[in-house]
């Protein structure tokens, strides 16, 4: 999904801390002191730096203590403002180690250049003020009545054969698919760019699913409510391309194009795949989706996801010390919508298990049985050849990348670098 990942995500990258272990050594306060932000969240505080995609949530004394710190460069200071907040004594010191000690004060290694600095939040903020989401509302609307109003504007899987060569067909349905979830991803950092967010693209998967990301970590450290539509944005104009599709498939239907029926069927295809694409985010809410990340914000909730997980895990399977300890590090609120999550995500994994066995699987082996001949017999060099042989790398980078990717996430979680 192709997805909002808050990292950049799992949902939010919020590790409850309320118990912060001081380390040994001598912390120097320098830069990484001043890029560090501090965020209230109801009775505690984020501590988070967006340059690193790291992010804590410490008690209102914690966050006390920060901003004093970094406006007076005075420990003994930001000790006593912390000492009132927390009404009692605080060890400033061995607070400032288990920041450090958490990396949150590490110096960056390089100096941050902005990302297409030419898009201000000021020009983002254009796509998403109330005209835009007006736009935003009214595509949407408008999809849906047209499509219950006439029942050629439906999409359907045979709009994917828009082409008579069936394999070129899907060889370019995925590259129209890799450009339209490009846009959603934008969108998504657009919305966060409108807020002031820096972040940046990446492969990632949803179980088994490969997907795109836009990590923006630091959507964090705003207020709940103004995260709403930056996790609503890809959808949004989603709307909207699905909105143009209908309209240039309805046109191509009465001649209005002058394009004929090819032009008609393509946009049939896009709209087919906008309508899947929106679907899956709410029907695959349990695998981090958009939909999801909406949820787990509307909840209130820090770390869902891996509470969600660990809970599963405990009812299916077991923990283990350090994943019992991990649950048990999570907040209290957390667990307890993980309690009924857990359930929606354990029936989502069976549904998509089954998936696998009675679609994907029976899926990829006919069409390496198809495409298989194909490459043999064909002459090499023509545009069968190329064609057949673009699909097959397609299909098995679509359908390996997400197990290469589960290994590293495994590699990295054991080494303690992801959550």
């Amino acid at each position: 999904m192709s997805n909002t990942r808050p990292a950049t995500e799992s949902d939010e990258p919020v590790t409850q801390s309320e118990h912060l272990v001081p380390q040994s050594g001598e912390p120097v306060l320098g830069t990484g002191l001043a890029r560090l932000v501090v965020a209230d969240e109801g009775d505690d505080c984020i501590l988070g730096r967006p340059d690193l995609g790291r992010f804590v949530t410490v008690p209102r004394a914690g966050g006390a203590f920060v901003r004093e710190l970094q406006t007076h460069g005075d420990l003994e200071r930001a000790t006593r403002a912390a000492t009132e907040v927390a009404g009692e004594a605080v060890d400033g010191q061995d607070f400032v180690q288990a920041l450090a000690a958490m990396g949150l004060l590490a110096e960056p290694e390089v100096e941050e250049r902005p990302q297409w600095p030419r898009i201000t939040p000021r020009v983002a903020g254009v796509l998403f003020g109330r005209l835009a989401w007006t736009v935003y509302g009214l595509a949407a609307a408008l999809s849906v009545m047209a499509m219950v109003a006439s029942s050629t504007l439906r999409p359907g899987y045979a709009d994917l054969w828009f082409a008579d060569d069936k394999a070129l067909s899907t060889l370019l349905v995925a590259v129209v698919g890799v450009l339209l979830a490009g846009v959603h991803e934008f969108w998504h950092w657009l919305a966060g760019r409108a807020k002031g967010l820096s972040g940046g693209f990446r492969v990632s998967r949803r179980g088994v699913f490969l997907v795109f990301e836009t990590d923006l970590s630091e959507v964090v450290t705003l207020p709940r409510a103004r995260r709403n539509g930056i996790y609503l944005a890809g959808m949004a104009v989603d709307s909207v391309i699905l909105g143009l599709a209908l309209a240039v498939e309805w046109g191509a239907d009465r001649g209005t194009t002058g394009e004929g029926s090819t032009l008609g069927r393509v946009a049939a295809a896009v709209a087919f795949l906008k309508i899947l694409g929106i679907t899956q985010q709410w029907a695959m809410v349990f695998l981090r989706s958009d939909a999801y990340a909406l949820l787990a914000n509307l909840l209130k909730c820090h770390n869902l996801y891996r509470a969600t997980w660990l809970t599963t895990k405990r009812r299916t399977l077991r923990l283990t010390a350090g994943e019992r300890e991990e649950l048990e590090r999570i907040s209290p609120h957390d667990r307890a919508v993980a309690s009924w999550f857990g359930w929606v995500h354990l029936a989502g994994l069976m549904a998509v298990a089954a998936m696998v066995v009675f679609w994907v699987v029976p899926y990829l082996v006919q069409m390496a049985q198809w495409l298989g001949p194909v490459i043999a017999r064909t002459e090499t060099g023509s545009p069968h050849f190329w064609t057949a042989l673009a699909l097959l790398c397609v299909t098995a980078f679509t359908w390996l990348m997400p197990a290469f990717i589960a290994v590293r996430e495994r590699r990295l979680r054991l080494a303690g670098r992801l959550l």
